[in-house]
């Protein structure tokens, strides 16, 4: 069942990234309350959409804090996958299991872009920790991309990876 979840990931990364490498994604605008939406269906900042992708991430990230499982649960899809920063694999089980052994304090995004493709999103940008994993401090700053499915009409997370910005 594991092998056909992470197939199901690499088949929708594989599209999506087959449809983005035929046309070029609309460069993000300075203007915050701009709109842009390019040839290939992408769509990028405060449309309605992107605003509730964001709203997940920071309700993801206080749930990350508040160590919220049943939060956590409904933003991960049952095939989620985690790309740790050392390079480990996390399924969705042993994302929400890890919480016991976390302690985050704050957990804040940055330089967050949105990239819709019908049911499929894109978000990435840097993620801003502070606590422990394992009893291991994290605390620091990460590029992440989180990839999204609409399914039954909510969008949940099927793929996350992140990698630790280098001091």
């Amino acid at each position: 069942m594991r092998t056909g979840g992470a197939a199901v990931v690499i088949i929708l990364l594989a599209g999506v990234f087959a449809v983005a490498q035929d046309t070029q994604p609309p460069a993000m605008s300075a203007n915050p309350s701009a709109s842009t939406t390019g040839t290939a269906g992408t769509t990028t900042e405060n449309t309605p959409v992107a605003e509730q992708l964001r709203k997940i991430e920071d309700d993801w990230a206080k749930a990350m804090v508040s160590r919220n499982v049943d939060t956590i649960r409904r933003f991960e899809a049952p095939e989620y996958v985690y790309i740790t920063p050392d390079g480990k694999i996390r399924d969705r089980q042993e994302d929400l299991a890890s919480l016991r052994h976390s302690a985050f304090t704050d957990v804040s995004f940055s330089d967050m872009q949105v990239r819709v493709y019908g049911d499929t999103a894109i978000v990435s940008g840097v993620g801003h920790l502070q606590g422990t994993d394992n009893g291991k401090d994290v605390s620091g700053d990460y590029r992440f991309t989180d990839v999204f499915a609409k399914q039954d009409g909510r969008w949940q997370a099927v793929h996350s990876t992140a990698t630790k910005i280098a001091p």
